[in-house]
């Protein structure tokens, strides 16, 4: 019976999974830790860990090949801090881990962080390409013994937050102003709730210029400007809407926007950007062609854009949204070329007609003294090389200066699309300038 009791509270205090210690028992202790503060230790460094592309590994490998990350990511986090005496590392829930270690000063929790990345950074190889992964951390230090265990997971959250943002694979420390970026972070995701109802959005329409100078298409990008923040980035935006269950909502209004925009176009394309989670939907081809088919827009004049990522894994919705928009007429653009995956398999696994290659390699083209320039720029040329052997058209994205054009050039990229070439602007706009005759088209299909 004793025995029996003790595993009985063994498993409500610890996760299954892992074998470490649950958010229960993470809440039961951090308080009876927090004590020694200022006594035993200077301060606790409170870090919240968190695996990148952990999703990826899920949908593309299965939860089985998820559930054994988790397992190695918590023995790694252990053997990270198993120097450190009167640690306690515990899952909070999903990917995220938290460790409560007691510590001398910031340096002491740098030295820590930065052993959990470098265990936890490995490379995953699957039939279809390969999977880079790597842990985010969020870093608060407490020096009081009577702050509050619930803030301190809070704070230490507002910063892995932070570390993501800034690009995975890192490491931040809570500072004071992101109590006031957290509450925006919510003013946020409250507004774009009633942005949604409201279709309080716009879209706005880039040119993508070729080596002549023509406008042979454009992206259409999605703006949002809200009423007291003004004019907010989908780079910002965008994730919030994924992580919060908003993403299909706002490209069905994204679709819907564009195609009444542009159908009466006759000489311009179209390129529209699509989420990794609408491609991952069952049905979401056949949603795409009826609101073309509201809107009379032909799927030959439109580009779907979309990223490496969404088309990673082996579930049949990806392939059969991919084959259907095909069979329709649509191209497909593969976006964020060479960022974080294996792309060659992607280009053999699916016929996509053109690649973008990413802004990230082009701002380090033409940059006096940027370390790993002449690296970038070979990379490019490989890149539109391999692109030519596939027979596809290439454009690259981000491009703001004439020297990163002139190397683009030189590389044997040939479309364009950037600062530089030309700013985002509205529908009307566009067709003023480079599609004679649609406003008169316009006219007459409304009369």
């Amino acid at each position: 019976l004793i025995s029996s009791e003790k595993h009985a509270k063994h498993l409500a205090y610890h996760d299954q999974l892992t074998g470490v210690p649950n958010r229960a028992l993470l809440f039961a202790r951090l308080p009876e830790i927090l004590e020694g503060v200022g006594h035993d230790f200077p301060q606790l460094a409170v870090l919240c860990v968190d695996l990148d592309h952990f999703k990826e590994v899920n949908d593309t490998l299965g939860h089985d090949a998820g559930d054994e990350l988790l397992r190695q990511l918590a023995e790694s986090l252990r053997t990270a801090a198993a120097t450190i005496s009167g640690t306690l590392i515990a899952r909070l829930g999903g990917d995220e881990f938290v460790l409560a270690c007691p510590v001398c000063d910031r340096i002491e929790a740098e030295g820590l962080a930065a052993r959990c990345i470098d265990i936890a950074t490995r490379t995953i190889h699957r039939a279809h390409g390969q999977i880079e992964l790597g842990c985010s951390i969020g870093v608060v230090l407490v020096d009081e013994p009577a702050a509050d265990a619930s803030a301190i997971l809070r704070r230490a959250d507002m910063a892995l937050y932070r570390a993501k943002s800034e690009g995975r694979s890192r490491v931040a420390f809570f500072e004071p102003e992101m109590d006031e970026a957290f509450r925006t972070r919510r003013v946020i995701e409250d507004s774009l709730r009633d942005s949604l109802r409201r279709d309080a959005f716009n879209m706005v329409y880039q040119p993508q210029v070729d080596l002549h100078g023509r406008v042979p298409s454009v992206e259409a990008l999605l703006r949002w400007t809200h009423p007291d923040l003004g004019e907010i980035s989908p780079a910002m935006f965008i994730p919030l809407a994924e992580e919060r269950g908003m993403i299909m909502a706002i490209g069905d209004f994204v679709l819907r926007r564009v195609f009444q925009e542009t159908a009466h176009w006759r000489h311009l394309r179209v390129a529209v950007n699509v989420s990794a989670v609408q491609m991952r939907t069952a049905g979401f081809a056949a949603q795409v062609l009826r609101l073309a088919a509201q809107a009379g827009a032909d799927p030959a004049r439109y580009e779907i854009e979309v990223t490496e990522t969404a088309l990673l894994g082996d579930g049949p919705a990806i392939a059969e949204n991919f084959e259907v928009l095909r069979s329709f007429g649509f191209s497909v653009v593969l976006d964020d070329f060479g960022t974080g995956y294996s792309s060659l398999s992607l280009l053999h696994r699916f016929r996509v007609d053109k690649i973008k290659i990413d802004r990230s390699f082009v701002s380090a083209l033409g940059e006096d003294g940027e370390a790993g320039g002449a690296e970038v720029s070979a990379l490019v040329g490989a890149i539109v090389k391999l692109a030519r052997s596939f027979r596809l058209g290439v454009i690259a994205e981000g491009v703001e200066t004439e020297e990163q054009r002139r190397q683009l050039v030189m590389s044997g990229c040939t479309e364009f699309q950037g600062y530089l070439t030309g700013r985002p602007m509205p529908a009307g706009d566009v067709a003023e300038r480079y599609e004679p005759g649609a406003n008169l088209r316009r006219l007459a299909q409304t009369a």
